[in-house]
């Protein structure tokens, strides 16, 4: 590999090319890289997760709910509502994979 050697086998060149930055303080150090990321590097539920995976975690949640609701809709024979919430629940499924992936 070409370029200085970072943390986790990364080298500087790397580490550029996939839009990472050196002097923003991932870690504990000054010198560590940072990820220029849509969301907080910190959690909102309280623990040592990152915020995407905090989201992640909530959001699959109110989609079990909201699967569990739409399978309630089904037996009450709302098969329109029934469709619409099932529709919804993989479209929201499809992008958090895409933010997590």
């Amino acid at each position: 590999m070409t370029g200085t050697p970072l943390r986790d086998g990364l080298t500087t060149d790397i580490a550029y090319r996939l839009g990472l930055h050196q002097g923003q303080g991932l870690g504990h150090g000054g010198n560590d890289l940072s990820v220029m990321a849509f969301f907080p590097i910190k959690g909102f539920l309280g623990t040592d997760a990152t915020f995407e995976a905090d989201l992640n975690l909530v959001v699959q949640v109110v989609m079990g709910a909201a699967l569990i609701g739409g399978s309630c809709l089904a037996k009450r024979k709302r098969y329109a509502a029934h469709g619409i919430c099932q529709t919804s629940v993989l479209l929201l499924n499809l992008g958090m994979i895409g933010l997590v992936m």
